[in-house]
């Protein structure tokens, strides 16, 4: 049982093709344009966590919280790919704006507390006592 070794071609393709024609159609400008919609569909997907970031401070508000461990996602599905190191920077400035306090925390978690807002609210009920009372002293002479 003599098995005869046949060497494997490539099929060979009938019409030929020129390697220069099919690489004419980038050109610099191309690649630039294509960099930019790149940026701009990661900036939206920025824009896009940010805004759920908000929502869940927004829901841990209305609990009485002062503060949330939020994971940031590393695939959003339906959307391309993108540097979670990027996004996480990107959340760290923009929420920072805001008035939160911001931590990374771990791979891909982030601390926020507002709890400077519980502050601000005893603050401020300590101002209105302080009228309240000023104003009984008045009524009372």
């Amino acid at each position: 049982m003599d098995r005869e070794i046949i060497p494997y071609t490539p099929p060979v393709s009938k019409e030929s093709v020129n390697v220069s024609q099919s690489y004419s159609v980038y050109s610099v400008h191309d690649l630039y344009n294509r960099y930019v919609e790149r940026k701009h569909r990661n900036h939206e997907i920025y824009r896009t966590i940010l805004y759920d970031v908000f929502k869940r401070i927004e829901e841990r508000d209305n609990k009485g919280s002062y503060n949330l461990l939020y994971n940031v996602p590393v695939l959003i599905y339906g959307n391309t790919k993108y540097k979670l190191s990027t996004c996480i920077n990107y959340l760290l400035l923009k929420i920072s704006k805001a008035g939160f306090i911001i931590l990374p925390y771990e791979n891909n978690c982030v601390y926020i507390d507002w709890s400077v807002v519980k502050c601000m609210k005893e603050q401020e009920q300590k101002k209105k006592k302080k009228v309240h009372f000023s104003e009984c002293a008045k009524i009372v002479n």
